[in-house]
């Protein structure tokens, strides 16, 4: 509608678009351990993910006397399972892929971890592992060592995995791709020019789910850890008493 009085003078608030953008695309900060280097709060991640049992043994999760030994009296008390939650004492693979209510955790394949490539079921030593074993392995005096047996994409070395046509980024472990996410949604969170909506660019839920859309996280992956047509990495262990990178 015209404004009649036409020597009227407007004003209009100025509206920032940087600042504009960085509301649009907030992102919570990750929590963080500041007993581990402010390193990222993995428990807390981990059950937000994965609700916990509420009914933790009052004197705290179960223990024993020694590795393969026998359960302490004073902490001989097991948690009660609940239906949709998980284990709170264990965050290990010692029973994945069962039940939530028998205490599993899902396993890589169930979460469809890209990077897995796991040896198919052809009866040989290994299995359903990353470890591709030649059937020998399992007719040899002794039997061979499983765990000596190659992973896809492993030839350049220890802490390593080659690039390829075939299938692109090779075997690298879980925390290789949780560093990257790690480093990346951080950088993002941050407040920067150029910020990007995470929920827009990362997932698409009609063909990943819930899951980051591979072709993302491979670049993510090549971001942080690319060295030509190689991923190179360090193990998640302290190094000069720091954390590595």
């Amino acid at each position: 509608e015209e404004n009649p009085d036409k020597n009227a003078v407007q004003v209009v608030e100025p509206v920032e678009p940087v600042a504009a953008a960085a509301a649009a695309f907030a992102l919570e900060p990750i929590p963080t351990n500041a007993a581990d280097f402010d390193e990222p709060d993995w428990e807390t991640i981990l059950e937000l993910a994965f609700p916990p049992w509420s009914t933790v043994p009052a004197a705290g999760c179960p223990r024993l006397d020694a590795v393969g030994g026998a359960l302490l009296p004073a902490f001989s008390e097991f948690p009660t399972p609940e239906s949709g939650k998980f284990n709170p004492c264990y965050y290990t693979k010692a029973f994945a892929g069962l039940d939530p209510m028998e205490g599993g955790y899902p396993t890589p394949i169930d979460t469809h971890y890209p990077y897995e490539f796991a040896a198919p079921f052809l009866k040989q030593p290994g299995d359903g592992s990353v470890h591709h074993c030649a059937q020998s392995v399992g007719t040899s005096t002794p039997l061979g060592d499983v765990g000596a047996c190659p992973k896809l994409g492993t030839t350049c070395g220890p802490d390593c995995t080659v690039i390829s046509d075939d299938y692109g980024i090779g075997h690298i472990p879980p925390f290789v791709p949780l560093a990257a996410v790690k480093n990346a949604y951080n950088a993002h969170s941050a407040g920067a020019a150029g910020q990007v909506d995470i929920c827009q660019s990362w997932f698409h839920y009609e063909t990943s789910g819930c899951n980051i859309k591979k072709s993302v996280l491979d670049e993510l992956v090549y971001e942080y850890f690319g060295d030509g047509p190689t991923i190179k990495f360090q193990p998640p262990i302290l190094l000069g008493g720091q954390p590595s990178t």
